[in-house]
């Protein structure tokens, strides 16, 4: 759980739905085994941050960026070292709304997890500082384009492993696709690999070799990112909890912050602020 001593600040913007911004110092937070379903765009700005992604573990320095692909699994490396970090999320749906004729999405991939960039830092600093201050709709989204496209020229190809995963392995896309588009349903691994003929070993193994998390894991990412699209819609906290699939409001409530350090009401709050 985040120690609430610490300033974490996150906004969603209204000119730019599906993107969330997220600022905060000193934090000592850190996350299990999970794979959010937008983009990672994090700075460092304090300190550093020690995480394992695709089975290696990555330090990310101080004025490093940490680039972490839609879906894809990551988790932190244990640590008592506080640091101070600046991150946007955008989602897949912004991006081919606003990048249409530039990106060929959602094919589109970071190559490098953690990368220096002072270019795309100086675009980054000047989005982040206008995020959170009065600035036209207009202007946020001209900066926020002129950032994106920095950093997806530099960093990211039409590569990447969730979208790329072998054909020979069609039980994996199938049960990938089948989370995604419902996250909400109830499944076990045992019915999803008895519709794949297989065993439930072996779709988890195969699983974690090609995206590397488990099932659940991606269902639970796709769980929280309907569920973000519900609350911004102004549907209620328990509404979206059970429509989400989660068993209860406190299921809901304990998964969300185990997963960004924010409860639902919080990320409500930062709607209404933005």
């Amino acid at each position: 759980m985040p120690d609430s001593s610490k300033f974490t600040s996150v906004h969603t913007l209204h000119c730019l739905p599906g993107l969330e911004v997220l600022e905060t110092n000193r934090s000592s937070l850190h996350f299990a085994l999970r794979a959010r379903a937008e983009y990672t765009i994090a700075f460092v700005k304090e300190g550093t941050e020690r995480f394992v992604h695709r089975g290696k573990l990555v330090v990310a320095l101080k004025g490093n960026f940490i680039l972490i692909n839609p879906n894809e699994a990551h988790r932190s490396e244990g640590t008592q070292q506080t640091r101070s970090y600046a991150a946007i999320y955008p989602s897949l749906p912004l991006l081919q709304e606003l990048l249409p004729e530039r990106l060929r999405l959602p094919s589109l991939m970071f190559r490098e997890p953690v990368v220096r960039d002072d270019a795309a830092r100086r675009k980054f600093s000047l989005f982040m500082d206008s995020a959170f201050s009065a600035h036209t709709p207009l202007g946020l989204q001209c900066l926020f384009l002129e950032l994106m496209i920095e950093v997806l020229d530099k960093h990211a190809s039409a590569a990447g492993s969730l979208n790329h995963v072998p054909k020979s392995s069609t039980a994996v896309t199938y049960v990938r696709d089948r989370l995604m588009a419902a996250p909400e349903e109830t499944v076990t691994l045992r019915q999803l690999a008895e519709e794949n003929g297989m065993s439930p070993l072996s779709l988890l193994r195969a699983f974690q070799r090609y995206l590397g998390c488990t099932p659940h894991v991606l269902q639970v990412s796709q769980r929280l990112r309907l569920a973000k699209s519900l609350l911004r819609s102004g549907n209620s906290i328990i509404h979206t909890a059970l429509a989400c699939g989660f068993a209860d409001q406190s299921h809901f409530t304990n998964t969300l912050r185990r997963w960004t350090g924010m409860t639902p009401a919080q990320y409500v709050r930062s709607i209404r602020s933005a």
